[in-house]
């Protein structure tokens, strides 16, 4: 668990891009450097690309990646590997 000014070496995998006409989402899988997992309060790990515009805040990345994985209608996706696109990160607590 991360407490305040604490920070976890992170190994990032890149998995599928996913978009509607309102925001655009990366799905990931996050380990520690030691293997670990990291607590989440998100269904979905992922990073948010962006929007189309100031009025369509990130979280709605969120509502976007439930749909795509009930099947939703308007959602494009892209894989982007097989979990070997892997980018080092750290996170931090604040």
């Amino acid at each position: 668990m991360l407490n305040e000014g604490n920070q976890v070496d992170v190994k990032v995998a890149l998995q599928d891009v996913v978009w509607d006409d309102r925001v655009m989402a990366v799905t990931v899988n996050v380990t520690t450097v030691d293997g670990g997992s990291l607590p989440s309060a998100d269904t979905w790990l992922h990073i948010t690309v962006g929007t189309v515009d100031k009025s369509v805040k990130p979280v709605e990345s969120n509502n976007l990646l439930q749909k795509w994985h009930d099947g939703g209608d308007g959602i494009q996706a892209l894989s982007v590997g097989d979990g070997t696109l892997v980018v080092d990160g750290i996170v931090r607590a604040f």
